[in-house]
């Protein structure tokens, strides 16, 4: 499917994006910056919403990096165009797609499905049902059988941890998302570690 593509391609693309900025050769540059446009031009042709939005914050996060380097300075001007022509686009896919039976369907399953996992948290708040438990409990609700019906695991890892962990795993998976931002966060201060290893935790935070 389109949205597995898409998440394969907004991992690529930094990664592609580290090895450029590693790479010193001009052709070896120029080689992963064309692999790096193809990648970014496919995952966003994909049209899958969750890939737009990771490009986006991409973007920002790189912007808000990188907006001192030659590079960016370099680019400033085209900024506004490359702006303007993507939120054009944005404009007519969400208008396109917001019209569009399955995309309605979509977006109606995921509600389903969210509804579902919150139902699940409540009857078991803190400890959850039990971790691999969603499926096989939600298969035997009527809406499950009457608006789903293949197999469908929760939408979303925080819907997925909090029914069947309940909020002690949500606890737990935060607190470890904060300390993975954080430690990479202080690695790539100016001044506080080794450039290279800078560049590399920002790259980091990325995936």
């Amino acid at each position: 499917q389109h949205i597995f593509l898409g998440e394969i391609l907004v991992i690529a693309g930094p990664i592609l994006l580290y090895l450029w900025n590693k790479a010193r050769a001009p052709q070896q540059r120029k080689k992963y910056g064309i692999l790096i446009i193809v990648v970014y031009a496919t995952a966003l042709l994909t049209f899958s919403r969750t890939t737009w939005i990771v490009c986006a914050l991409q973007g920002v996060f790189l912007w808000v990096w990188f907006r001192k380097s030659v590079i960016a300075i370099r680019l400033r001007r085209w900024i506004p165009i490359a702006f303007m022509s993507l939120a054009t686009v944005a404009v007519i896919f969400v208008v396109v797609n917001v019209m569009t039976y399955s995309v309605r369907t979509s977006t109606e399953t995921r509600w389903h499905l969210t509804d579902m996992a919150l139902y699940l948290f409540v009857e078991h708040p803190v400890v959850g049902n039990g971790v691999g438990t969603f499926y096989p409990t939600v298969m035997f609700f009527d809406v499950y059988q009457s608006e789903i019906g293949d197999v469908t695991d929760a939408h979303g890892v925080i819907q997925k941890i909090g029914a069947e962990q309940g909020a002690l795993g949500l606890i737990a998976f935060g607190l470890w998302v904060w300390w993975l931002f954080s430690f990479f966060y202080k690695c790539s201060v100016p001044g506080t570690v080794s450039s290279e290893t800078r560049v590399t935790s920002q790259f980091a935070m990325l995936l």
